[in-house]
């Protein structure tokens, strides 16, 4: 797991260029929720449903010949 590399010591930029990842970031952002939660924190979580909410909806325009 790359997360247990980067903490070994690895850097992140090599391990994202390794996994082609768009940003080094990531690894520090997913790093810090493996110290904090272990590998549940790296798990995909639920997305919440959206609400659809009914609102005014803009007139169409029609084009017309002048």
């Amino acid at each position: 797991m790359f997360v247990q590399r980067f903490l070994a010591g690895e850097t992140k930029v090599a391990l994202a260029q390794e996994f082609q990842l768009s940003s080094p970031i990531l690894i520090k952002t997913w790093a810090g929720q493996y110290r904090s939660d272990g590998e549940e924190g790296l798990r995909p979580k639920p997305k919440a449903a959206r609400k659809h909410l009914p609102g005014p909806r803009s007139p169409r325009r029609h084009c017309t010949k002048g």
